[in-house]
């Protein structure tokens, strides 16, 4: 059976398709087979906090990239859209930052993707335009975009999300994040960084699992023969990465780390037109845009709302 998991009228995806029997067999709230990173590794990583817990990719002092059935444009209308990095770390490696916008791709639309008999697994990627800039320092950089191409050679690659410590912090995620909007240095932080190594596989095993959904080129698969890893819910728009390079978006699975099931990432070197033109376009928001230098094609193995307006129009904080 396919479920489909709503908070409010959002969709709390990686996590669109849960597949359950029994409470037991409800999805876990992090990373599922994987080991806590050490953050240096992943200076990039960000987690976002609405009515919900997503993460994010920081790919320039005033971007971040995250997947698009994450932006609640309520939350960032009124200002309650945050951005942390640091993690559980001590206060010195954390940033704050607010969300003062949000753009999603134009053909995302959150029905669609939630259509239980023909999903829509593309377009789920997102900007965020954060209200002051990052810092850089050792535990904050940006990550690198790939190029056309880069993809299509990475046999494997790293799903990053900001797992939880323990169940008991995440059902009790609404408190937390209303304390968290209100006090976000002082509030208790329970979240670390978690890792996990995935295969990827091609679109005709992808097809086993998503048979009446198009799967092109805008879309990486991961599967795990024997299941046992994988991303899941909470991890939904962190990233799936070669290196320091990211190249899929985290988005959607049939439940987690399930055997012969895959998940889907949106395809980050897909959408380098959408990323570039959203940062020009709304250059005036910011006081600069740079577009980092895109890294080689990798040549070996690595070591995983608000619905939409109709035109998918951005919106802001008034």
């Amino acid at each position: 059976m396919v479920c489909l998991k709503r908070i409010a009228v959002m969709c709390l995806f990686y996590t669109t398709f849960i597949v359950h029997a029994k409470k037991n067999d409800l999805f876990d709230p992090r990373i599922v087979g994987g080991d806590e990173c050490e953050y240096e590794k992943y200076p990039f990583a960000v987690a976002i906090f609405t009515n919900l817990v997503c993460g994010g990719v920081i790919i320039s002092k005033r971007w971040v990239l995250t997947a698009a059935h994450c932006i609640n444009f309520q939350y960032i209308r009124s200002g309650r859209t945050l951005l942390r990095t640091g993690f559980n770390y001590d206060q010195h490696f954390v940033q704050i930052r607010f969300a003062v916008k949000a753009i999603c791709h134009k053909n995302f639309n959150i029905y669609r993707m939630g259509d239980i008999e023909q999903p829509e697994l593309r377009y789920d990627i997102a900007l965020i335009l954060n209200n002051k800039p990052f810092d850089e320092t050792r535990y904050l950089k940006r990550a690198f975009l790939p190029e056309p191409g880069f993809t299509n050679k990475c046999a494997e690659a790293t799903a990053v999300g900001v797992g939880y410590r323990s169940e008991v912090f995440y059902f009790q995620r609404s408190e937390n994040l209303a304390a968290l909007t209100r006090d976000p240095l002082e509030t208790e932080y329970n979240r670390t960084l978690q890792c996990v190594e995935l295969p990827i596989i091609d679109t005709e095993t992808c097809k086993e699992t998503w048979p009446t959904s198009v799967l092109d080129s805008t879309v990486i698969c991961t599967r795990v023969e024997e299941g046992g890893r994988d991303a899941c819910s909470g991890d939904s728009g962190g990233g799936l990465f070669y290196e320091n390079t990211v190249i899929g978006i985290i988005s959607a699975g049939r439940g987690c780390a399930m055997p012969k099931l895959a998940a889907t990432y949106s395809k980050v070197e897909s959408y380098l037109d959408f990323i570039k033109e959203t940062m020009q376009n709304n250059a005036a928001s910011q006081p600069s845009v740079t577009l980092l230098g895109t890294q080689p094609p990798c040549l070996f193995k690595s070591v995983k709302s608000l619905p939409a307006s109709p035109n998918n129009v951005s919106e802001e904080r008034p």
